[in-house]
């Protein structure tokens, strides 16, 4: 029973420092992709939104993927830039 004490705490002890490593392994893959995800955000809504100010029509379904990407842009990201300024003004 001891031996099987034993091997819990080192699968555990192992466990925990596997996932360490391999979570301060992806950091700086989860930053790029973080960023990426920001970039390609801010790119869809200014085009949306200067297509809207444009007069170019959009269906419900363009509104409701808007209003998706906006959410995520926001909330998800924490971003919070000359988008909303615009997103507020042109949406309103």
């Amino acid at each position: 029973s001891s031996v099987l004490g034993a091997f819990a705490t080192s699968y555990h002890f192992l466990k925990k420092a596997l996932k360490s490593a391999v979570d301060e392994i992806n950091k700086p893959v989860l930053k790029k992709i973080n960023k990426m995800d920001v970039r390609e955000c801010r790119a869809w809504l200014v085009d949306f939104l200067t297509d809207i100010e444009n007069g170019v029509p959009k269906d419900e379904v363009q509104y409701q993927f808007a209003h998706e990407i906006y959410d995520h842009y926001t909330n998800d990201l924490s971003e919070n830039s000359y988008i909303h300024d615009k997103w507020e003004r042109v949406m309103q």
